[in-house]
């Protein structure tokens, strides 16, 4: 069962499917990372919202 997103090869191309595996790999390692910073910003704002409530 194949994504629809993913193209049906014709032929298997080893070299393409590294190439790919590659960059689905670099792609996952970015939302990662994009993840850990929305979480760290939304970490962030929790605190602030803390302390301004300690304030307030």
């Amino acid at each position: 069962m194949r994504r629809p997103w993913e193209k049906k090869e014709a032929t298997r191309n080893p070299i393409a499917e590294v190439l790919a595996r590659k960059k689905r790999t670099e792609e996952l390692i970015s939302l990662q990372e994009h993840g850990s910073r929305k979480q760290k910003i939304k970490e962030a704002s929790i605190s602030w919202a803390e302390t301004s409530r300690q304030i307030g």
